[in-house]
């Protein structure tokens, strides 16, 4: 079981969570039989998707998480780059090539990428547009032209 620690600043400017998640981790490992690099992989996902389910809002608010997987991990797509890095990082510290043994990809596109080694695979987006894009879909949905929207 994954044990949560919550924490705030008194003036409530700053806040704090700390999870300590081996447990949770190596009974993932235990019921899958993960191999060390998707372990870690794991690991950060299911430590993050804790931290992130403990701080929904509402009681019938929900967190899903979806894994494709019936092999041998051979990339992993990070929300944002600063994850990928720390990933990446972990991975090397244990033994890991990357990109040889897996790849890593992520998803911001920050200066970082190019200052490290290897250099990270990221995924620029065009926040402009697609703020464009979702005001326009929001009008037609007040004016009732398109009742589907979906914003990529």
């Amino acid at each position: 079981m994954a044990k949560i620690l919550r924490g705030m600043s008194r003036d409530g400017s700053a806040r704090i969570l700390v999870i300590d998640s081996k447990d949770m981790v190596n009974e993932a490992h235990r019921l899958h039989k993960t191999a060390p690099t998707s372990t870690a992989a794991l690991g950060r996902v299911l430590s993050a998707a804790s931290l992130m389910g403990c701080m929904l809002k509402e009681k019938g608010n929900t967190l899903s998480l979806n894994f494709k997987g019936d092999g041998i991990a051979q990339g992993i797509f990070a929300v944002s780059d600063y994850y990928a890095i720390d990933l990446m990082h972990f991975l090397m510290e244990n033994g890991f090539a990357v990109p040889d043994d897996i790849s890593i990809a992520g998803f911001d596109d920050i200066p970082m990428c190019e200052m490290i080694w290897p250099t990270l695979t990221t995924v620029k987006q065009d926040g402009a547009l697609r703020a464009k894009i979702a005001i326009e879909k929001l009008h037609e949905l007040k004016e009732k032209k398109n009742d589907e929207v979906t914003i990529m």
